[in-house]
């Protein structure tokens, strides 16, 4: 098993033991992640748009000076943020992708992003369900000039003209220059390991540095 995904499974079992499994029952959603990841003295921004679910955020958040759970649309709201004061910082860009413009959105919400905040380490999750959106947004990604853009995608399932998803994927602006070699470890071994027999996977630097 590859160092990374025996570390992320000690996560999601940290996760668990947190809530009284001692299992793998329950699944940490990427706000979880990302506050296990945080440090103590760091700040964190967290948007939601959606009521009930930012009622449940805020809950999970627990608001304090470093930790700010913001009810509303995150791609206009967030850019206030841009730069940060330390001059270092992540974004996660986790939308549902129900309403379709959210792909062209956020092409631009990483132009408007990297224009004030050049350094900006960058992550988009997407789900493979209509090809040709993906597409989409690769060739956006690419015409907005921001370099070193990174893509990696996981499959279990040939594309499909069918309702449902078949994989996912992240695209990275300024990756951390280890990612790639751990995720020639990873994606190979995801293949061989998860049952079925279409799982593949994507690995590109989409735009050089």
């Amino acid at each position: 098993m590859p160092k990374a995904v025996a570390e992320y499974l000690d996560v999601v079992a940290k996760f668990n033991k947190e809530d009284g499994f001692d299992d793998l029952v329950l699944y940490p959603g990427s706000p979880w992640f990302a506050l296990n990841q945080l440090p103590m003295d760091g700040k964190g921004f967290f948007h939601e748009l959606h009521p009930t679910d930012f009622d449940l955020l805020r809950q999970f958040i627990r608001p304090n000076r470093y930790r700010k759970a913001i009810k509303g649309d995150g791609f206009e709201l967030s850019m206030g943020l841009f730069p940060p004061a330390q001059k270092r910082g992540v974004v996660i860009i986790d939308p549902p992708y129900e309403i379709k413009d959210d792909y062209d959105r956020v092409v631009q919400y990483v132009k408007d992003v990297t224009k004030r905040f050049k350094g900006a380490v960058i992550l988009i999750w997407y789900p493979v369900v209509e090809r040709y959106r993906i597409d989409k947004v690769e060739q956006g990604l690419k015409r907005t000039g921001v370099k070193n853009i990174a893509l990696y995608e996981f499959n279990v399932a040939k594309d499909s003209h069918e309702r449902g998803m078949t994989g996912s994927g992240m695209i990275l602006v300024n990756q951390p220059w280890k990612l790639p070699s751990a995720m020639a470890e990873v994606l190979p071994y995801l293949v061989k390991t998860l049952p079925g027999d279409n799982n593949d996977f994507r690995a590109e630097q989409i735009v050089p540095e």
